[in-house]
């Protein structure tokens, strides 16, 4: 935000959105990461998008069990990149999937 989205950016700090980094959530699991595995960039954007998944997962389930039975809904994500929409897509994918199976639909 602060290169290109300057105006975003200052929403973001006046709204107390949280910015949730990937990567920071992802140390313990880049000890399991090896460059040279990667030689397509597919398992690039395959790899950072399950990552990003993760991280998105773990805020809005955090955010959404505040109170009991609430669910995911308006889940968001800004980013410039394939792995940030990969990310969502698995995070919400998942949720949906756990919860058609938890319900039998």
């Amino acid at each position: 935000c602060r290169s290109f989205y300057q105006s975003v950016g200052r929403l973001l700090k006046e709204l107390d959105v949280p910015i949730i980094y990937a990567q920071e959530r992802a140390k313990g699991l880049q000890t399991q990461y090896n460059k040279a595995k990667f030689q397509a960039d597919e398992d690039l954007e395959r790899y950072w998008g399950l990552i990003k998944g993760l991280a998105i997962a773990e805020e809005v389930d955090s955010f959404y069990s505040q109170y009991e039975g609430q669910s995911w809904k308006n889940v968001l994500s800004v980013g410039d990149s394939c792995f940030e929409r990969y990310g969502l897509l698995a995070a919400t994918s998942a949720y949906m999937q756990d919860k058609m199976l938890s319900t039998g639909a």
